[in-house]
């Protein structure tokens, strides 16, 4: 934690169990940990990887391998393409759809927010029908 100004290290504690660093400041919607610096709103992971590893290539983003949203330890972090963030997500590991039609032949597309996302190809055929 030694990477991090004393100012922030008073807003995390260790978990012993996986060694996440756990932000107590605040946190988003989303369970992502914010903080207010002079450039905006960041989010506390994303500065912990840059303070660690430097800037985060162009076209990659930041992807926490304990699946800990509020974790800022850099070796915890990677810097990944969309696609391979998607893929380690939550609903990858999902076999059906929130309609209940099976994930087996689903498939990868970019939706309307630019993010990439699996997409169940029962309900595209049926919304393309109607």
């Amino acid at each position: 934690m030694n990477l991090l100004p004393a100012k922030l290290q008073r807003k995390i504690t260790t978990e012993p169990n996986s060694g996440c660093w756990l932000w107590l400041g605040y946190t988003d919607a989303k369970g992502y940990g914010r903080i207010a610096t002079q450039y905006g709103h960041n989010k506390i992971h994303r500065l912990a990887y840059t303070l660690a590893n430097g800037t985060i290539p162009l076209g990659l983003e930041i992807d926490h391998k304990c699946r800990v949203r509020c974790c800022c330890n850099p070796d915890h972090l990677e810097a990944v393409t969309t696609l391979e963030n998607a893929r380690r997500g939550e609903r990858i590991n999902a076999t059906h759809c929130f309609r209940g039609h099976s994930l087996a032949d689903a498939y990868i597309a970019k939706g309307r927010n630019g993010r990439t996302q699996r997409v169940c190809r029962t309900c595209t055929t049926l919304r393309r029908k109607k």
